[in-house]
């Protein structure tokens, strides 16, 4: 991540939002073939934030009709089942993304995979996924390659570093907020899981558990973050990274905790993000939308 960056999300963490946007486009479309290609930076020539439109949009067509999901004898194929990086039958729904080679992995399926039923067929067929299609996806999103600065991310570059950051990079650390008030010392990072919703659409949840990602032992998962009406997917995902920083590095970035469902007792995350920004316990349980 840029050091510049990160030093206006600490020194003045309303400089970055004085930034103008760039300029937000209502629908785009998008080739398929580019979401094959072998290159290293993937997606381009589409951005990060387009690729996950792109498969928001698949998400939720699949969901469309009854149609696309068939009854096989030994279990449910639809779409879920062909937008999940697991095989298998009667998924509950589409399984959530945990890197960004995932999601690229989620395309090959998507466009290339063996059909398992008629329904995976028909969706196929209705909404013209193959290799030479090219799709409009009518989501919201800002310019590609522009960055979005008044987010904190001056280039395509930083977004893609937050991301391999936030899913894996931090892996194994040590959370300075504990989430859990039944398990307090359960605090180990696993890393940060991306839902795609065909409803709202994103929804961004940590990972942590009492052992090391890499070693047996229990794991919970806590939502940060979830698409609110009108964002795009980066306005989400900006707010899910400063909720991230705040509880895993500690980091006092005026983030916005509105979206956490809070399974546990809610005061045990209040009181401890108080106490990051000096603030009395009672403040922060008041008014749980700003951390």
């Amino acid at each position: 991540m840029n050091s510049m960056i990160q030093w206006m999300r600490h020194a003045d963490p309303m400089a970055e939002r004085s930034v103008k946007p760039p300029p937000r486009r209502r629908s785009f479309e998008a080739p398929l073939i580019e979401l094959l290609r072998p290159f290293g930076y993937w997606p381009q020539p589409l951005s990060i934030e387009q690729a996950f439109e792109i498969f928001r949009w698949m998400v939720a067509t699949g969901a469309s009709k009854p149609e696309y999901t068939s009854q096989l004898q030994w279990g449910r194929a639809g779409v879920p089942e062909l937008l999940s990086s697991s095989s298998g039958l009667s998924h509950d729904r589409v399984e959530p993304i945990v890197s960004i080679e995932d999601l690229r992995r989620r395309f090959h399926m998507a466009i290339l995979a063996r059909p398992q039923s008629r329904g995976q067929e028909l969706w196929r067929q209705e909404h013209d996924i193959g290799p030479t299609s090219v799709v409009n996806v009518p989501s919201p999103t800002f310019k590609p390659f522009a960055g979005a600065p008044h987010l904190g991310w001056r280039s395509e570059q930083t977004i893609h570093d937050d991301l391999k950051r936030m899913f894996e990079g931090s892996a194994g650390t040590q959370m300075v907020v504990s989430l859990n008030s039944q398990h307090e010392g359960c605090r180990t990072l696993h890393g940060v899981r991306i839902s795609v919703h065909p409803e709202y659409g994103f929804g961004i949840a940590i990972r942590y558990g009492d052992t090391h990602p890499t070693d047996w032992g229990s794991s919970w998962d806590e939502p940060i973050a979830r698409t609110r009406e009108g964002e795009t997917f980066l306005q989400t995902l900006a707010r899910a990274r400063d909720v991230f920083d705040c509880l895993v590095h500690g980091h006092s970035n005026e983030c916005d905790l509105g979206d956490m469902q809070r399974y546990y007792k809610p005061e045990h995350v209040s009181r401890q993000v108080a106490a990051l920004h000096g603030r009395a316990p009672t403040e922060a349980a008041s008014s749980p939308a700003p951390c």
